[in-house]
């Protein structure tokens, strides 16, 4: 059964919590970096009707209500709504990624945790035990690996929920691993998802 001394909590929910401290300063950064190269960060109204606006004038089309209903005027609009959306969901991901490498620093130069050995992300000093850090931009515990895998049962995986990109951590979670609290291997698919049945198996440490 797992346990967690004090010390050992503290510095997991500490190292995450200044992981997600970090990006306050990066994501200022992407944002300056991303408007540079064209990016208008616009709430959704203003970009929706930015959009529709643009597209009238440059028709000079006064009947504004009859070209709403063109098909053909509707699926423009939307194209480019989808464009605006994609490059936001872009940042939601590309933030999640600095998140993690941002939190990695942070604990694995601890004195409960340090470095991992090979694809292993961290390692309990007092045991050697292997954990793998994992992140869900979701408000609840969500926990996906990869279909191939290896040592599932010899690994504990640390999986923090939020989004980094709104500075956002909702809980921190620690979870044995166990083959079989992950959905089935299926030919052509990568990823295993943790099964709801087994999500009261994980110890909240956060908040």
């Amino acid at each position: 059964m797992l346990r967690l001394t004090e010390g050992e909590r503290r510095e997991l929910t500490t190292g995450i919590q200044r992981g997600f401290d970090d990006l306050r300063f990066i994501g200022r950064f992407l944002d300056v970096f991303t408007q540079s190269v064209r990016f208008d960060a616009l709430d959704p109204a203003e970009m929706f009707f930015g959009l529709l606006d643009a597209e009238l004038g440059k028709l000079g089309d006064r009947d504004a209500g009859k070209r709403l209903r063109d098909p053909l005027f509707r699926e423009r609009i939307a194209a480019q709504w989808r464009a605006a959306m994609q490059q936001d969901k872009l940042r939601g991901h590309t933030i999640s990624n600095l998140a993690a490498v941002c939190i990695e620093s942070h604990l694995q130069a601890g004195r409960y945790f340090t470095r991992g050995q090979g694809n292993n992300d961290l390692k309990r000093v007092r045991d050697g035990s292997r954990w793998e850090l994992k992140g869900a931009r979701s408000k609840h515990l969500k926990l996906t690996i990869n279909q191939s895998h290896v040592g599932i049962d010899e690994t504990t995986f640390l999986v923090y929920c939020g989004y980094p990109e709104r500075n956002e951590l909702h809980g921190i979670y620690v979870l044995d691993g166990r083959d079989e609290y992950f959905s089935p291997r299926k030919q052509g698919l990568n990823l295993r998802q943790l099964l709801p049945e087994h999500y009261d198996e994980a110890i909240q440490i956060y908040p």
